[in-house]
């Protein structure tokens, strides 16, 4: 991309350079060492180090590229989200190519690794991004662009500060724009606690208690790997009290609109958040259903378990529990489809490896799998994989917990178990799965 520069001149004791780009203005202001560039009108970046050419043409070509997008639709939203991918960004993804008709949304992200926010533009079709050190020269290039007509908080996990995402949101509906339109998604609980899948110390499910109180818990949980994961994690958090107190003046005061996944969910929230309940919409995912699999006739119990499986918030302990018990179920064989490290060696385990969605009917089917079981720990705000198991008309095995709990306890090939021990979820499965296998066995 060349540029041509058309004029030097100065303003007092600033440089101004203009150039052309594609015959459209673009200018330079440099005062001491500072350098600020615009584009259309948007400030670009003002920054004292020196950036490579590489970053300024990576910037113009973005500022263009949001401007077709201004000038061609009638919708300009700020979509918030994390950079962990899963669930989520399936979400993020089918929303984008819902709304790309009507809609210019810039895609906001933070990576904790390069420790940068990066906006892009999903709904161009243009594979452009640039990237910032601060939230604050984030949220000042995005409303230097337009005025905003919505803001969507899909996830701020791994923020470095998730209080001060909130507090530029709330200073931006008071003072700038009270008429934008702001609404939030229950992907997890980091509302309610830092600790976004509400495990506590101990590495279970909380149920919003702790014997010695949740501020004793945050303080010694651990929700990453090391001190650095940790801090990530806590996104700013110092206590339990000012984190919802900052939260609870974001929902009463900004918020128009909370979307949940399930009842299940939102009345999670509710024990926290009451003043949610009247801005509460239920939206369940959609999911492109999969064809109904027929499984082969066979000896034994095949038990499926769809993804990977390697935090233990997704039930990775609770897998390595399981087959260490399985041999004394010589009949039982344990099949991951997915990624998944075992502890040990065990003959009656399979991992198949990463799959295609696509692929999923054909493999149950090789498989020849049963059931499927969701070891979820915590109570899951949706569960791509029950939706996949169900719509493939299989039975699903799955805790008393959140959003699967809520579907399986209403299917018809439902089996919930009451407890997470080893024993009590090999036993309640393989009787419901024998009793299934006779009444079908008799109706045939």
């Amino acid at each position: 991309m060349g540029f041509i520069r058309k004029k030097v001149s100065w303003q007092g004791n600033t440089q101004v350079r203009r150039y052309y780009l594609m015959g459209l203005p673009f200018f330079t202001k440099k005062k001491g060492e500072r350098q600020t560039c615009w584009l259309f009108g948007i400030r670009l970046f003002s920054k004292k180090s020196k950036r490579k050419p590489s970053s300024v043409y990576n910037r113009v070509s973005f500022a263009m590229v949001l401007q077709k997008e201004l000038c061609t639709k009638g919708k300009f939203v700020l979509w918030i989200d994390h950079s962990f991918g899963g669930g989520t960004e399936v979400y993020s993804r089918n929303h984008f190519r819902e709304v790309r008709e009507t809609s210019c949304v810039v895609h906001m992200q933070y990576f904790p690794g390069q420790r940068v926010f990066v906006l892009s533009l999903p709904t161009s079709g243009e594979k452009t991004s640039m990237s910032f050190e601060t939230l604050e020269e984030t949220v000042n290039f995005v409303m230097g662009a337009l005025q905003l007509d919505e803001v969507a908080i899909n996830n701020l996990v791994g923020y470095p500060n998730s209080l001060a995402v909130l507090e530029q949101i709330i200073r931006i509906k008071k003072e700038i724009t009270p008429r934008l339109r702001v609404s939030f998604r229950g992907h997890d609980f980091q509302s309610v606690c830092p600790s976004f899948n509400l495990l506590n110390s101990e590495m279970c499910f909380c149920d919003l208690r702790y014997p010695s109180g949740c501020e004793n818990c945050l303080r010694s949980v651990h929700l990453g790997k090391n001190e650095y994961e940790d801090a990530i994690f806590m996104s700013g958090a110092t206590t339990l009290e000012k984190w919802r107190e900052v939260w609870g003046l974001f929902f009463d005061s900004t918020l128009d609109e909370f979307i949940a996944f399930s009842e299940e969910i939102a009345r999670i929230f509710f024990r926290v958040y009451p003043q949610l309940e009247e801005k509460t919409r239920i939206v369940p995912h959609r999911v492109p259903p999969l064809r109904k699999v027929i499984v082969p006739a066979h000896s034994g119990i095949n038990i499926g378990v769809l993804g990977t499986i390697s935090l233990i918030r997704k039930g990775r302990l609770l897998v390595d529990r399981l087959c260490k018990l399985l041999p004394d179920y010589p009949d039982v064989r344990l099949v991951i489809l997915g990624d998944y490290e075992a502890q040990e060696k065990c003959t009656q385990l399979s991992v198949h490896g990463h799959y295609k969605r696509e692929e999923l009917p054909s493999l149950v089917e090789k498989e020849k799998i049963d059931v499927v079981l969701i070891p979820s720990i915590w109570p899951e705000t949706f569960s791509y994989t029950t939706a996949e198991a169900m719509s493939m008309d299989l039975p699903v095995a799955c805790f008393a917990l959140g959003a699967p709990y809520e579907r399986v306890r209403a299917y018809r090939k439902g089996i919930v178990i009451s407890c997470m021990e080893p024993e009590e979820i090999l036993n309640r499965i393989v009787e419901s799965v024998l009793k299934m296998k006779h009444i079908a066995n008799q109706t045939q």
